[in-house]
């Protein structure tokens, strides 16, 4: 998988862009909301535990990794979820990729299938922009599904 690290945020809007102008039916999304777990997962244990582990169980799939400046991890990729999940689940625990809910939600592993849950994902993708732009650096709106945002920033 292709990993960003660096302007995180901005290159999801600009994936869940094309995905929304494509067929994005055959894609998935696995979220890690971590962003609010700050105080249990310093940044030396952060990159070495879970984001390290992320990249080495998910090396030899196609699709992308965002590591969001708040924490947040999300996955997105294309093809059947359960296996991306089990090699997860080797590390994280027991996950159960049944309980798609199609948004976010207060535990640690949120699931989309994006051909039933696009609203949902977009929903998260605009609450991530929102979160990682402040605003008085914020100017053109973007749109996804009906989801007015504001992305671009102000250059230095």
């Amino acid at each position: 998988m292709k990993t960003f690290t660096t302007n995180a945020v901005a290159l999801l809007m600009e994936r869940a862009e094309i995905l929304e102008e494509e067929d994005h039916h055959s894609w998935r999304c696995v979220y890690l909301q971590l962003h609010d777990k700050q105080e249990r997962f310093n940044e030396m244990l952060r990159v070495n535990f879970i984001n390290r582990a992320i990249i080495d169980l998910l090396a030899r799939d196609e699709g992308y990794i965002y590591f969001c400046d708040d924490g947040d991890i999300i996955i997105l990729f294309e093809g059947a979820l359960k296996p991306i999940v089990a090699r997860l689940s080797s590390h994280f625990g027991d996950l159960d990729p049944d309980q798609l809910r199609g948004q976010s939600n207060d535990n640690l592993f949120s699931f989309f299938d994006l051909s039933k849950h696009w609203e949902g994902f977009a929903q998260l993708c605009h609450e991530k922009a929102i979160r990682a732009v402040p605003a008085h650096e914020r100017l053109a709106p973007t749109t996804i599904s009906g989801h007015t945002h504001r992305t671009d920033r102000v250059g230095a």
